[in-house]
């Protein structure tokens, strides 16, 4: 489990709190403006045309001496507006922090879109921006624009998460690996070194052939909904991070879901007979559908050959 603070170590190889205001704003417009291209053929354009907006999704605020990141609340919940020529429009807004007071404000868009008012402190780069189009043809290339600089910005991001992500795997293969043959001293992972890099690429990438992985799914959900309002937005991400990485070594090695708690059990009764530890799970764990099966994977579960290896080599550098 992750502590409240995050480690310094574990700090220092995430992005900064200004990468990740501007990064999770563009990837916030690329959700609401594919929300939008999925509704384009029923948005009111006007008779001279509209105007698209784009709006910050992240602030920033001073606490401590430190640049924390705060999410926008909009009212209408998207970054990403069509507004009719001609036409005047307010949006409030506000920010919501665990510890310090809330902001809010309001906006306005002007009948030739122009946006006005008050704002949070913002990152250089996230201000407002306002553009025109003149048929739903050139709105859809507009949203279009907007979403794919958002997917660029994504990739940027998921990139600049890798270094965490190897930390994490890391950490999470010599938990695993203490876990499972009851250790308490620091230990080799219980998967080696090209091992982790492939469980490190699956969190950050997912499976081949597939769009989306633990982290991409993290980044939209947090860019695009309130998953961070009045939390901090380093532990939402940090902790999901970490979580995902345990669960995939634990699942890279084949330790079922229950494999912790049949690992006890086996400890309790003093037993690592397969058939010993079921009946005692079970009569433990009432109304459990845990088989044979995945006991035995259970209490088989451990290091690699590769590693296996790698620990040989480093108790026999010992001496």
């Amino acid at each position: 489990m992750i502590h409240a603070m995050l480690s310094h170590e574990a700090r220092a190889k995430l992005p900064g709190g200004d990468t990740f205001a501007t990064k999770l704003t563009r990837v916030s417009q690329l959700v609401a403006a594919e929300h939008l291209l999925g509704q384009l053929d029923s948005i009111e354009l006007g008779a001279e045309g509209a105007s698209v907006i784009q709006l910050p999704q992240f602030a920033v605020t001073m606490f401590e001496g430190r640049r924390t990141v705060n999410r926008i609340q909009w009212d209408g919940n998207s970054s990403v507006r069509v507004v009719p020529l001609g036409s005047r429009v307010e949006i409030g807004w506000k920010v919501e922090d665990s510890t310090l007071p809330t902001e809010a404000g309001r906006v306005v868009v002007t009948e030739i879109g122009v946006v006005d008012g008050e704002l949070p402190q913002l990152v250089d780069g996230t201000e407002p921006v306002s553009s025109m189009v003149f048929s739903r043809v050139s709105l859809g290339r507009k949203l279009e624009m907007i979403a794919q600089a958002g997917r660029g910005e994504m990739v940027v991001l998921v990139k600049k998460l890798g270094p965490y992500t190897a930390y994490a795997v890391e950490s999470a293969a010599r938990r695993v690996y203490r876990e499972i043959h009851d250790l308490q001293a620091m230990t080799v992972p219980v998967i080696d070194r090209l091992e982790m890099e492939t469980v490190t690429d699956l969190v950050l990438y997912g499976d081949r052939g597939t769009a989306s992985s633990v982290v991409t799914r993290l980044v939209r959900r947090v860019a695009a909904t309130d998953a961070v309002r009045k939390k901090s937005l380093l532990q939402v991400i940090s902790w999901a991070i970490w979580s995902a990485a345990e669960t995939n070594v634990r699942s890279y090695i084949g330790d079922p879901h229950a494999g912790r708690a049949i690992r006890r059990t086996a400890k309790l009764i003093k037993s690592r007979d397969p058939e010993k530890v079921l009946s005692a799970f079970r009569d433990s764990h009432p109304g459990t559908d845990v088989g044979i099966n995945r006991v035995v994977s259970a209490l088989s579960a451990g290091a690699t050959v590769a590693t296996q290896q790698v620990e040989l080599e480093h108790v026999g550098g010992e001496s």
